[in-house]
């Protein structure tokens, strides 16, 4: 409908149609879904799953700040201040044309500081040294985006890479 009418209201505007046929017709109703959330134990079984996980430490940086793939996938090493103990949203990588993409968060409120706890800092300490070192063997093949969880070459990671791992670690866990 949102589609159907928007491509209408061009062609009333480029003088093709004198008015939109779309405007005397009510727009479909969407019914409500509530969200669902895990409970705190299966939260904790999916964490525990998370081991030899490629992306463990992003899926434990989003349950434990709250920050969504996107904004996982887009953090930069520049928006981490693991001296001060925190991070900042400051861009979100999405699917633009089939490329992934970094861009600006939609909104200020997504632009925010996040604070780190002393295990999520030690923990991104030793994932810095791990992409050193992955860096050091992908020699040029590397590609520098800065990211704070690339794949193995340094390009960016896709969100849904992370929803997949959220799966892998479900389906261990026996959580739906």
């Amino acid at each position: 409908y949102t589609v159907l009418r928007a491509a209408l209201d061009i062609a009333v505007r480029d003088g093709l149609l004198a008015a939109n046929p779309t405007a005397k017709v009510k727009r479909p109703a969407v019914a409500p879904k509530e969200a669902r959330y895990l409970s705190t134990e299966d939260v904790r079984r999916l964490l525990d799953q998370l081991d030899g996980l490629r992306y463990r430490l992003a899926v434990l940086l989003m349950a434990a700040t709250g920050m969504r793939r996107g904004e996982v996938a887009g953090l930069r090493w520049s928006d981490v201040d693991l001296t001060k103990g925190e991070l900042i949203v400051a861009g979100i990588v999405v699917r633009v044309g089939g490329a992934l993409e970094w861009t600006a968060p939609k909104t200020d409120r997504s632009r925010r500081r996040i604070p780190l706890t002393a295990g999520l800092i030690a923990e991104l300490k030793k994932h810095r040294k791990t992409q050193l070192a992955e860096r050091f063997h992908a020699g040029d093949r590397w590609t520098d985006t800065g990211a704070v969880f690339a794949t193995e070459v340094g390009s960016r990671l896709d969100p849904r890479n992370l929803l997949r791992t959220v799966e892998i670690a479900a389906g261990k866990a026996g959580i739906e």
